[in-house]
């Protein structure tokens, strides 16, 4: 008797668990059948995107300026792609907004500073427009239309450039330090800025709350694994292991077994 009421608390417990995996793909295909316009452009960017990644990561056929170039892009004509798919929606569903733009714009501001003191023209590109942001919330502390107008209509755009400045910033802090360390300081910063690097991504999935962009950053992950695993030595097998490792944590945070705490985006 006993042992039949524990197998019963057994099944019930696994019934349980892949309900999460089932009600996650209703939703995803729900999602997707619903907003199929927006699901296509997320579809054929993130591709995109990821493929610019492999080719400049994993192939090394493109060089950085050439990779920054076509990533800027291909960011552009989604966030263009998105805005014209949505360009209809009434003024009253306009979502409001409160960035703070004293936080903000000394945030793109320090970006900027990393980004000038950089020899390659590309960087100083790059660092002219993210001045220009940072100007854009000086002024918004002082002007309320300004500050308006990035609460609301500019909230689509504000929200993605500002986890993009958040992240890169982070890394143009991380990378450089190699050189100078060694020894165990060096391991230190480098597996605990990996560990970040992770906990960013797994906390960013968390809250884009799209089942698609989720379900293709764990394919995604998935395939660069079983890329790693095929090269046949002991280090892509580690970093195989690893990525495979990263895209089960997304899992979990897709089908919320995983709950990391805290925020990546601007509210």
């Amino acid at each position: 008797m006993e042992e039949k009421y524990r197998t019963k608390c057994a099944l019930r417990r696994l019934r349980s668990f892949l309900d999460k995996d089932k009600d996650y793909f209703i939703r995803l295909w729900q999602g997707v059948r619903n907003y199929w316009k927006q699901s296509l452009v997320q579809l054929i960017g993130l591709f995109c995107l990821f493929a610019v990644i492999l080719l400049y990561l994993y192939f090394g056929l493109i060089d950085t300026k050439v990779f920054i170039s076509l990533w800027i892009g291909l960011w552009v004509v989604i966030l263009i792609a998105w805005w014209r798919i949505n360009r209809k929606v009434k003024a009253e569903r306009v979502v409001q907004h409160d960035f703070n733009p004293v936080s903000l714009g000394t945030l793109y501001f320090s970006f900027a500073l990393s980004l000038w003191t950089s020899a390659q023209v590309s960087d100083r590109v790059i660092a002219i427009a993210v001045s220009l942001i940072s100007l854009c919330f000086f002024v918004g502390v002082y002007a309320r239309s300004i500050r308006t107008f990035l609460n609301t209509r500019a909230a689509p755009i504000v929200i993605p450039l500002t986890f993009f400045a958040f992240l890169l910033g982070f890394m143009l802090g991380w990378i450089p330090t190699f050189p100078l360390l060694s020894g165990i300081p060096l391991e230190i910063i480098m597996y605990f800025g990996f560990i970040w690097i992770v906990t960013i991504l797994l906390r960013m999935v968390r809250e884009l709350k799209n089942e698609l962009v989720q379900f293709l950053f764990v394919v995604f992950f998935i395939f660069l694994g079983v890329m790693r695993l095929f090269d046949h030595n002991i280090v892509d097998t580690i970093g195989g292991v690893a990525l495979i490792i990263i895209a089960m944590l997304i899992y979990l945070v897709a089908t919320e077994r995983l709950h990391p705490y805290g925020e990546v985006f601007e509210q």
